[in-house]
C-alpha cells in the first residue's frame, strides 16, 4: 500500500508456507507531500484518514484518566494511579533514548532488527532525540515499538482491538519476531520464517525525503498503515484483486470491511480511527498541529474505504469533536521526601504533598523536620507502605517494592491479632523499581535501606531509606543494619 506521509506500494502478494503475505514493492517509490494528505495503493487514488463514525461498534469514550504524580523519568510518559504509564506527550516521549526506558529490554527480547537481512546491533542515542532529522532505522522502529508498549495501558476499553483479545503489542509480539527494515523501499511484506523465531516482518524505512522531517507523525502513520496491515497479514488474511480503478487486477485489495474479522486493509483503517478519535490518547491534542495530523488520518481513513474494499467497505469517517482525544495535562515528577524527629529517632519518607505539608505544620507531632534528601518517584511496581501501631506498636512506617515481601506482611497481619505488634498495610504510596541483585539499570539510582535492630535494640523498629550513601552511612555508624538497595528510582 501507498501513503501521502509515506508512499507505501502494496502490490503483487503471494503466500506459501513459510511466506504469508507478501506485498511485493516496486523500487524507488518516493515519499509525497506531508500536506498533500493523498497517497497512492498500487496505483490507486487513496488519502489519510481517522474518523468518528466507528460510533457503529464502539462509542469513542475518552473518559478522564486518574493520574498519580509517579511519572518515570521518561519525556511524555506518565502514571496513572493504578499504576498504568500513559504518553501524555508523543513529541516529548519521541525525544527519549530507548536505553532510558525499562521497556526497551522486553521489546528486545522478543523482536530482533536487522538491515537488508544484516543484523543491527544497538547503537549509541543521545537525548534529546531530535524530531525534525530522519533517525537509523533501528531507532526508528524501536521507538514506534516503544509507543505500541505504552499507548494502550491506559486506553484498555473493552473492544480496543477486535481482532485480538489482548493488547496491541501482546498481538504483535505474539506474531512476529523480528523486523527486517529495507532500503530503498516504500512498502513491507509480511512473514517470513526465522529460524528459531517467530516470522519476520519486511518493513520500509523512515522517510528519508519528507522535509521538514516530522517524527511522530511518521511513526504513528506507519504503525497503523505498515506495521499492523503487515502483521495482521500473519493471521492469515491476504490480499484479492482490485476489480475497478487504476489498480484493477492487481491483488492490493481486501474483500470485506468486517468488524467482526477486520482484514488487513481494516486493521489499518482501525488503527487510523483509533488515532484519530483520541480512543488510544497520546497527547496528540495538546499539540498545536493537531487538527492538521486529524485531517491527514482522517482523510487516510476514507481513502482506504474508498480504494481498499472490494465488497463491504467501512463507514465514512468523520471529524472527531476532540481529534486525538483531550489534552491531559503534563504530570509533574514526584518526590519522596524525608523526615527525621528528634524525639523518636526515627526517620519517615512520604510522596503525598498534602501529608508531607501537614507534618511541617505540625500535624504529626512535635519533632518532625525534613532532612533536605529525596528521591523520585516513577517505576515498574508499587511501594506498599506499612505502619504499626501507637500500642503495642511499632510505631513507625515500612516500605518495600517486593511484591513477595508485601504478600507475606499482610498474610503475616492477617493472622496476627491487633493486641500484638504487627506492620499494617496502608497503601500503595508510590512507584519504583525493584533492584535486581542489589544493582539498578542506568536510567535509574539506587535506593538504600538501613534498620535500626529495634527489636533487638527493645525499641520501635525503624528504616532509613534514602538514595543518599553519605545518609546511609551515618546511620550505620550509630550501629544500623545495612539492608543494601531494596529500590530505584529515577535519575
Amino acid at each position: 500500500m501507498t501513503n501521502a506521509w509515506f508512499a507505501i506500494s502494496d502490490a503483487t502478494m503471494e503466500r506459501s508456507s513459510d511466506d504469508i503475505g507478501k506485498d511485493k514493492v516496486p523500487p524507488g517509490a518516493g515519499f509525497q507531500s506531508l500536506f498533500k494528505a493523498v497517497r497512492v495503493e498500487d496505483g490507486l487514488q487513496v488519502a489519510m484518514r481517522p474518523a468518528a463514525a466507528i460510533a457503529l461498534f464502539i462509542a469513542a469514550s475518552c473518559s478522564a484518566i486518574a493520574m498519580s504524580p509517579t511519572a518515570m523519568a521518561i519525556p511524555g510518559l506518565s502514571q496513572t494511579t493504578n499504576g498504568a504509564h500513559l504518553i501524555t506527550d508523543i513529541d516529548a516521549f519521541l525525544t527519549s533514548c530507548p536505553q532510558n526506558d525499562p521497556a526497551t529490554a522486553e521489546i528486545l527480547s522478543y523482536i530482533q532488527f536487522s538491515l537488508d537481512r544484516v543484523l543491527l546491533d544497538s547503537e549509541p542515542c543521545t537525548e534529546p532525540v531530535p524530531l525534525t532529522v530522519t533517525p537509523s532505522p533501528r531507532l526508528f522502529y524501536l521507538q514506534m515499538l516503544r509507543v505500541a508498549y505504552y499507548m494502550d495501558q491506559a486506553n484498555s476499553a473493552s473492544g480496543l482491538y477486535p481482532w485480538t483479545s489482548g493488547g496491541y503489542w501482546a498481538w504483535i509480539r505474539s506474531k512476529i519476531g523480528g523486523i527486517n527494515i529495507i532500503s530503498n523501499s516504500s512498502g513491507g511484506s509480511c512473514c517470513y520464517a526465522t529460524p528459531g523465531r517467530l516470522p519476520t516482518a519486511y518493513l520500509a524505512g523512515p522517510s528519508t525525503t519528507v522535509i521538514p522531517y516530522w517524527f511522530a507523525l511518521d511513526v504513528l502513520a506507519r504503525l497503523a498503515l505498515l506495521l499492523s496491515h503487515e502483521v495482521r497479514h500473519a493471521d492469515g488474511h491476504p490480499h484479492v484483486a482490485c476489480v475497478s480503478g487504476s489498480g484493477a487486477g492487481l491483488w492490493a485489495c481486501d474483500q470485506d470491511f468486517d468488524l467482526a474479522n477486520l482484514s488487513a486493509y481494516g486493521v489499518a483503517w482501525w488503527m487510523d480511527n483509533l488515532f484519530e478519535t483520541g480512543r488510544i490518547n497520546i497527547g496528540l491534542s495538546c499539540k498545536p498541529t493537531t487538527a492538521q495530523i486529524a485531517s491527514i488520518f482522517l482523510n487516510s481513513e476514507n481513502s482506504l474505504g474508498s480504494n481498499n474494499f472490494v465488497g463491504n467497505k467501512p463507514p465514512v469517517a468523520v471529524p472527531s469533536p476532540v481529534p486525538g482525544g483531550p489534552c491531559l495535562p503534563a504530570i509533574p515528577q514526584g518526590f519522596v521526601l524525608e523526615f527525621y524527629n528528634t524525639n523518636l529517632d526515627n526517620y519517615f519518607i512520604t510522596a503525598d504533598p498534602s501529608e508531607a505539608a501537614a507534618i511541617d505544620n505540625g500535624s504529626a507531632g512535635p519533632g518532625w523536620s525534613r532532612t533536605g534528601n529525596s528521591f523520585k518517584t516513577g517505576g515498574t511496581t508499587p511501594v506498599c507502605r506499612f505502619y504499626g501501631s501507637l500500642s503495642p506498636g511499632p510505631h513507625s512506617h515500612f516500605y518495600t517494592v517486593d511484591p513477595g515481601e508485601c504478600a507475606n506482611l499482610k498474610q503475616i497481619q492477617a493472622s496476627t491479632l491487633a493486641s500484638q505488634k504487627r506492620w499494617n498495610f496502608e497503601n500503595l504510596d508510590f512507584f519504583s523499581t525493584p533492584a535486581a541483585n542489589g544493582a539498578c539499570p542506568s536510567w535509574a539510582v539506587p535506593v538504600y535501606r538501613a534498620y535500626n535492630n529495634g527489636f533487638v535494640r527493645g525499641v520501635d523498629s525503624n528504616h532509613r531509606i534514602t538514595s543518599s550513601q553519605t545518609a546511609i552511612q551515618q546511620v550505620l555508624a550509630r550501629g544500623w543494619i545495612n539492608e543494601g538497595v531494596v529500590m530505584c528510582a529515577p535519575n
